[in-house]
């Protein structure tokens, strides 16, 4: 039974491990399309179109910047959430972003990188962190290794309990 645990835990840890990879790299893209690490290439274009394509999910509102198919999805061509789009219109300049070699570029201020998608990513890190913690107390728990407890005084000093002193 003791196999199975370690086992368990080791692929738990694996796994846990790989989405902080996972997310931690995308946290880091990010900040880089945003600005606030290297790793982005900002490029300035003129805006030749736009258009909504309706979905599912909603409306997708898309921008281009050279004559490509508006149709598909190219490496001239971004969405961006309602109030950008109404508020940008073709013969503009618009700032992009592209991430090393990416061929697709990012609005710096666009969906990839609003502030809900911070939050929810950095969210999401806290919570793999946090179970990361959650699998190193479970191993070091059933190795049989206990935090060290003092008794603190009002003072800030650590007890004597009952040590001669």
């Amino acid at each position: 039974m003791r196999i199975v645990r370690i086992i368990a835990t080791s692929f738990c840890a694996l796994a846990l491990t790989s989405l902080m990879l996972v997310t931690g790299t995308r946290l880091y893209k990010m900040a880089a399309i945003r600005g606030w690490v290297s790793g982005a290439t900002l490029r300035e274009h003129v805006l030749t179109g736009k258009r909504i394509e309706q979905t599912e999910r909603g409306p997708v509102y898309w921008i281009r910047w050279h004559e490509a198919d508006p149709a598909r999805r190219s490496a001239f061509q971004d969405n961006l959430d309602s109030e950008q789009w109404e508020q940008i219109h073709p013969g503009d300049k618009v700032t992009m972003a592209y991430y090393k070699s990416e061929p697709y570029p990012y609005k710096p201020d666009g969906i990839y990188t609003s502030p809900s998608n911070f939050a929810f990513v950095i969210g999401l890190l806290a919570l793999e962190v946090l179970g990361g913690f959650c699998i190193v107390s479970a191993i070091l728990k059933s190795r049989g290794v206990q935090p060290s407890r003092h008794r603190i005084e009002s003072t800030g000093a650590r007890a004597q309990d009952g040590v001669g002193g």
